[in-house]
């Protein structure tokens, strides 16, 4: 039986590793396209309607629909024109104040602090409907970032089975359900950079691939300057993944994949130059003193992964089995990805991690790590493909339903969190079953002392995750090792 299954993985490799994206043609991946876009499709424009009736704008998200808003309107970033009239009474029924929330440029203008390209983008849907049409546009941007893994998977050589699986729960129990359904930009990031991702790994490149990944190279930097760290990485490794294909000799390809994006680059250092009097294109950020490495960088780093309010892992207990699929990922075919990857979430998590806002602030949990997210992907469909076990598809499973379970209870008020040291849906789950579960996970709020990780009582905790992030990861080594064809 162990040899039978093994033959039929080996057989389904050598079949799924060259089919590519599902448009090949193979009807099982037709089917598990569908099926994908019927459940991404009915769980995220649910919840669209669903929040749009029973929740208001929370964090920076009022204050992002403000510049669209202000852009059809007046036809101009003086956003305190909105704040002042009380325009913003449309979608949202308090009052808001310009603080935290604009920043003066060069003459002393208030001028947006959120950078203004995911609201240009989703401009005509605000205009068309208004805050609903913003969260429909962010539904069809988290349907497309399902979609994304599910080809990226197959290109990268998961098979079909798992690679549908993966993208699911991508879909159900990760930051892509629970960001769908709000309008903050990193989803917005996340898809463009596992697009580009997708295309650099797929079997032959178009032009309109080219064209596509150029374009949304371009756009990164407008989304906000953080991620143009990211940028620079996939560009080097658009430019290598030319030279490797063509040498010299396409001159076209070359400008397919770079014109576009040197032009975006250029007319968005005119917007920094003409509207804000730099060249940095940092300045609204830098103007307000939102800038990096203003923050313990060790204290960031654990509560990006282990608090109980902001952590991805706490909140989302697939990505427990991260670290056993990068281990799981060292051989030879894998190199190129594994150097991406590093290089493009090392320096983007040590950056935002020295932030004094590590944790996004008012906002769903892991909203700094979203971006990765679909990146991530890659190494739990590798787990579930190298362990080939019950246990581990079981744990999946239930770490699949926490996290949906969490997103459930919190749907009706949002999953936001407030800096109390508390997960509204963990607290409420442990209401419900008279236990303290909120005492189980680390927190890292409210904040020690300069100097200290943690504030009191909240060792324990973080040593017992961390432990049980060695334990599945010792247990999933061990059983790829057992599973492996010797």
């Amino acid at each position: 039986m162990k040899i039978n299954t093994l033959k039929e993985d080996k057989l389904e490799s050598q079949q799924e590793t060259h089919a590519g994206p599902p448009a090949a043609g193979k009807f099982g991946s037709k089917v598990q396209f569908l099926l994908l876009l019927l459940i991404s499709g009915a769980v995220f424009f649910t919840s669209a309607f669903v929040t749009n009736h029973l929740t208001e704008p929370t964090g920076d998200e009022p204050h992002y629909l403000v510049i669209s808003q202000t852009l059809w309107n007046y036809h101009s970033l003086e956003v305190t024109r909105d704040y002042a009239h009380g325009d913003y009474q449309s979608f949202f029924r308090g009052r808001l104040l310009p603080f935290q929330h604009t920043s003066p440029n060069k003459w002393g203008e208030l001028l947006p602090l959120h950078s203004i390209g995911a609201p240009v983008l989703w401009l005509l849907p605000f205009a068309l409907a208004g805050r609903l049409g913003v969260l429909l546009f962010m539904s069809v941007v988290s349907i497309l970032i399902v979609v994304n893994v599910y080809w990226l998977l197959l290109s990268l050589g998961i098979y079909q089975r798992y690679a549908f699986f993966t993208a699911l729960a991508i879909a159900l129990a990760s930051p892509v359900w629970l960001f769908s359904h709000h309008y903050f930009v990193e989803p917005v990031a996340a898809l463009l950079s596992i697009y580009i991702v997708r295309v650099l790994f797929q079997k032959h490149l178009g032009a309109l691939d080219l064209l596509g990944s150029s374009v949304a190279l371009g756009i990164l930097p407008w989304i906000h300057v953080r991620f143009a760290l990211s940028e620079i990485v996939l560009c080097t490794f658009l430019f290598a993944r030319l030279s490797a294909e063509y040498r010299f000799t396409k001159i076209r390809s070359y400008l397919a994949a770079f014109l576009p994006m040197i032009g975006l680059f250029l007319i968005f250092e005119a917007y920094n130059f003409f509207v804000w009097g730099s060249l940095n294109p940092a300045i609204n950020q830098a103007n307000s003193n939102e800038v990096p490495f203003d923050a313990p960088i060790l204290r960031g780093l654990a509560g990006l992964f282990f608090d109980q309010e902001a952590g991805l892992l706490t909140n989302f207990p697939i990505f427990l089995f991260l670290l056993a699929g990068i281990l799981l990922s060292f051989e030879k075919r894998l190199l190129r990805f594994n150097i991406l990857l590093l290089l493009l979430a090392g320096p983007y998590i040590v950056t935002i991690a020295s932030f004094h806002n590590w944790d996004g602030a008012i906002s769903p949990p892991a909203r700094f790590m979203t971006i990765l997210v679909p990146l991530f992907a890659f190494y739990l469909a590798l787990v579930l493909q190298k362990a080939r076990s019950w246990i581990v598809n079981g744990l999946f499973l239930l770490f699949t339903g926490v996290a949906m379970l969490y997103e459930a209870l919190s749907l009706p008020g949002g999953w936001i969190k407030r800096e109390n040291g508390q997960s509204p849906p963990l607290a409420q789950i442990g209401w419900a079953m008279h236990l303290s579960l909120t005492r189980g996970v680390p927190a890292f709020f409210p904040y020690p002392g300069k100097n200290a990780l943690l504030p009191p009582g909240q060792g324990i905790p973080l040593i017992g995750w961390l432990v049980l992030c060695g334990g599945l990861t010792l247990l999933v080594v061990l059983l790829a090792r057992r599973a492996a064809p010797h």
